[in-house]
């Protein structure tokens, strides 16, 4: 069991270095502390982290997974096949009842793989880490059961952190009650964000903005108490001041 934990501490020690790598000082320290505590040789800069490569510059840090991409693609021999580069096809509803022939979507995902080959997360440096948020739902989105689709992304500086689309548990009977209740998701995962960021010391002066395009149900986070309890959550949340709901175009 004590090997475990000191296996997690490694993990641990290591995902903060690779956070906080312009801290020369901490970067410094957890190199002499592990040197001491263990068998290892240091090998510079970070470029690989877990099978993903990290290419640091002075403007930006650029993540990929070109190297694995392309062993997966050798592998199987798809690196001829067709490329896409999205998930599925554009504006597709899927329904459980639909009796279509089945593609396969391991090869799919392959060609995915291949259509996006040279695509990296590009993380520029910013003087102010703000967090920023955008939800919006597909309203009835399921043809089977006719609940909607809530989805969110949340920025901090010029690239997304956090995202999700998940599908809601009741009916929604309009597009306001569908949109306050991906605001309401959406508000949740703002408020663990602003604590992830305070416990990176980046803490948030002030609330994280959360855009919809929902005029309505924005007004909602101020009055009527026609939606279910739960989904007044978000509005204490505009009360503290911990988010400031924004109207956003389509």
């Amino acid at each position: 069991m004590e090997g475990a934990w000191r296996g997690c501490e490694i993990c641990i020690l290591e995902w903060v270095l690779a956070k906080r790598r312009n801290d020369i000082t901490l970067r410094e320290q957890l190199k002499k502390f592990l040197m001491n505590e263990f068998e290892m040789t240091y090998m510079g800069l970070l470029h690989y982290f877990f099978g993903i490569e990290v290419k640091p510059t002075n403007e930006e840090i650029v993540i990929s997974q070109q190297k694995y991409a392309k062993e997966l693609l050798n592998e199987f021999r798809t690196d001829k096949a067709t490329p896409f580069i999205t998930p599925i096809e554009v504006s597709l509803k899927l329904s459980k009842n639909d009796r279509s022939e089945e593609i396969n979507g391991t090869l799919y995902g392959r060609c995915i793989v291949l259509g996006t080959i040279n695509h990296g997360t590009h993380y520029k440096k910013v003087q102010n880490s703000v967090l920023v948020g955008y939800g919006d739902n597909d309203w009835g989105g399921d043809t089977d059961d006719s609940k909607s689709i809530s989805g969110y992304v949340f920025n901090i500086g010029s690239r997304a952190v956090s995202r999700i689309s998940k599908k809601q548990t009741g009916v929604a009977l309009s597009t306001t009650q569908a949109e306050y209740i991906s605001l309401y998701a959406a508000g949740c995962q703002a408020l663990w964000l602003r604590w992830m960021l305070k416990e990176l010391k980046r803490n948030q002066k002030k609330g994280a903005k959360l855009f919809c395009d929902n005029s309505s149900a924005i007004e909602l986070t101020i009055r009527s108490k026609h939606i279910r309890i739960k989904h007044h959550f978000v509005r204490d949340l505009v009360k503290d001041g911990k988010v400031i709901i924004k109207f956003h175009k389509t």
